[in-house]
């Protein structure tokens, strides 16, 4: 059958003839997982800063689920000391 064998399928990257912008290339991808990593940590940075200061956060990044996780531990920390 086609496929799942080691070495199976076309070359990677600019070998392969169907190549064109590489929108879709490892590296890419790799970089996009990091963009969000960034995004997610700096949301929640954002939350825990307000939360800290007395603001409330914003409801668009309050729902989100890592967000809530941050401020649960922040609000735990809190309830510690």
């Amino acid at each position: 059958m086609h496929g799942c064998a080691p070495g199976s399928g076309g070359p990677s990257g600019e070998k392969n003839g169907m190549y064109r912008t590489g929108k879709h290339t490892k590296q890419t991808k790799a970089l996009g997982r990091l963009m969000r990593k960034l995004a997610r940590e700096g949301e929640a940075l954002v939350a825990r800063t307000m939360h800290e200061a007395g603001f409330r956060p914003l409801k668009a990044i309050r729902r989100k689920a890592h967000v809530r996780k941050a401020l649960a531990a922040a609000k735990a920390k809190e309830e510690q000391e």
